[in-house]
């Protein structure tokens, strides 16, 4: 009987102690739980803006593209004029010349 008694009194833990060894483990997760869904919000929300960012980067390099292009045009056409009318000028020029 002593035997039996001895064993099964050392094998008794004392569950208070898990207990709270469980509660302060738990608490532990859910403060990293924590710890790690903001750390997530905030990559995400950087994320965010930064798409944001590129879109307008976007938005903002295809208007100046467009602008660009449209002023090459004019320019081109400018262009395109300057030189009829010089060639025009050229012919008149030596048509008189060829009178005289």
């Amino acid at each position: 009987q002593d035997i039996i008694s001895v064993v099964q009194n050392a094998s008794v833990v004392d569950t208070s102690d898990l207990q709270t060894e469980l509660e302060h483990t738990k608490e532990c997760f859910g403060n990293c739980i924590i710890k790690k869904e903001t750390e997530y919000a905030k990559l995400w929300n950087d994320w965010y803006k930064k798409c944001d960012e590129c879109k307008y980067d976007k938005v903002s390099y295809d208007k100046a593209y467009k602008d660009m292009r449209q002023k090459i045009k004019r320019l081109q056409a400018q262009l395109r004029d300057l030189k009829g009318k010089s060639t025009d000028s050229a012919c008149v020029s030596d048509t008189q010349n060829q009178l005289f």
